[in-house]
């Protein structure tokens, strides 16, 4: 989308002049006769403003108005003045302008300057919106897979490719029934709460959270940025969790007249992990048949009573030091062969012992 540069000047044919100095097709041109005119435009946000005035006590005027208008402040001013000395234009840039021209002046030196500004405006508002997307992204993941992201990502924002990596899927339980006769902004603020702790948990076990759904959360361990001891860091994540959740229930708000429960289900294997939309909108996510497992086992949590179930890979990747048993179901929503899944207790102490019994489970 091409930048917008507005003119505002007495005399339209100025105007027209001035605009024509711009780089060829570069920008959306607009031509206002006041301040007042431009401020009352419902439009795009200029990129670059051209202010032509008669002298600096007019120009003085029109330059307070501009700055006071709180959605123009990021935008570059050029200032061309009929007449002006040293003094003047210095004051102009006091008050607000990015350059000042005062004529006569040459139209090639009127261009050099128009176009430095132009670009230096272009050059700002990227820092600021590379800085937007940053902020956003670091919201979800940790600093080293920001840099990541971005180091890969192409011109037209795609990314993309196929990796193995350990999904975790998080819903919290019968959150219907905790909803009813509850105001909404106080479910909003309960749930903040909640996903405060269990994000900077996941954060700090060096994985990223991919996805909010309602009461769902979706987050990765390995991707981006692969580690070595990737799903043992989300079977540690998830006992965190759940001894969070412990503290959480303790000290939950009055209205939550029952305690927060959570299913959590972890599965390793291949994803594709990249951008996914379209140019409008692109969102980082993960897809594949890893995922589906990782929210079948979340699911499963729900018949069994028991809160964290993972798959076979994830038991053998995650190494010693884990007190798990065995899950023996018939077999698991959505697939047609069995498959060897485990109830994960907690973390061995260096006195327990490494036996793993086996739980039957039908359904």
């Amino acid at each position: 989308m091409k930048p917008l540069v507005v003119a505002i000047a007495q005399s339209e044919q100025a105007a027209v002049q001035y605009l024509a100095l711009l780089p060829h097709g570069e920008a959306v041109t607009q031509i206002f006769s006041s301040v007042d005119q431009f401020i009352a435009a419902d439009g795009a946000l200029p990129a670059l403003i051209i202010v032509q005035a008669e002298n600096t006590a007019s120009c003085r005027l029109l330059l307070r108005q501009i700055v006071q208008a709180e959605k123009f402040q990021l935008a570059p001013i050029f200032v061309i003045l009929t007449s002006a000395d040293a003094a003047g234009r210095a004051e102009m840039l006091e008050s607000g302008a990015s350059e000042v021209v005062s004529l006569p002046c040459e139209v090639m030196e009127i261009r050099r300057r128009l176009e430095r500004v132009f670009l230096c405006g272009e050059r700002e508002r990227e820092v600021i919106r590379l800085q937007s997307r940053i902020n956003k992204l670091s919201q979800y993941f940790s600093n080293d897979v920001v840099e990541e992201i971005l180091s890969r990502q192409e011109e037209n924002g795609a990314y993309g490719e196929n990796l193995e990596a350990t999904v975790f899927f998080l819903d919290v339980r019968n959150f219907t029934r905790i909803s009813e006769n509850v105001e909404p902004n106080l479910i909003a603020a309960l749930l903040n709460r909640l996903y405060t702790d269990i994000m900077d948990l996941v954060l700090t076990y060096k994985g990223s959270v991919n996805k909010i759904i309602g009461d769902a959360l979706l987050s990765t361990f390995g991707c981006p940025v692969r580690g070595e001891r990737d799903a043992r860091n989300a079977v540690e994540c998830a006992l965190a969790i759940r001894d969070t959740m412990k503290l959480f229930n303790s000290t939950r708000p009055a209205y939550i007249h029952e305690e927060i429960s959570i299913g959590m289900g972890i599965a390793t294997g291949p994803v594709f992990a990249g951008t996914i939309g379209s140019y409008r909108k692109r969102d980082y996510t993960v897809i594949g048949d890893t995922v589906n497992i990782a929210a079948r086992l979340e699911g499963l949590t729900k018949q069994t009573r028991f809160d964290l179930i993972i798959d076979r890979k994830t038991r053998d990747l995650a190494g010693e030091g884990l007190k798990v048993r065995k899950l023996q179901v018939s077999r698991v929503r959505g697939r047609t062969q069995p498959m060897e899944i485990f109830l994960v207790d907690s973390l061995l102490s260096e006195a327990a012992e490494q036996n793993a019994d086996t739980v039957f489970f039908s359904r």
